[in-house]
């Protein structure tokens, strides 16, 4: 599978937004961005109302969202934090 220039720039900037913040809220960031912000991707919206075309189901996006996976699924979570 080759992988396109512009998929390797989209996932090399979701590195770079992971890196400034705390791993826990560079994770929530990124998944608002992707999948819920109006200025981000908007994925899950856009899915779930219909609106998106057949585009939206590309490499980059794809790979976007396995990537969010890995990193929802890696993180230990503490949800006792005060």
């Amino acid at each position: 599978m080759k992988i396109s220039h512009e998929c390797v720039v989209n996932v090399s900037r979701l590195f770079e937004v992971a890196l400034s913040f705390s791993i826990e809220n560079a994770i929530t960031r990124i998944d608002e961005l992707v999948m819920v912000e109006q200025l981000g991707k908007n994925l899950r919206n856009n899915i779930a109302h219909g609106l998106a075309g057949i585009d939206t189901f590309g490499k980059t996006n794809c790979l976007i969202v396995i990537y969010l996976f890995f990193l929802i699924t890696a993180t230990k979570w503490d949800f006792n934090k005060g």
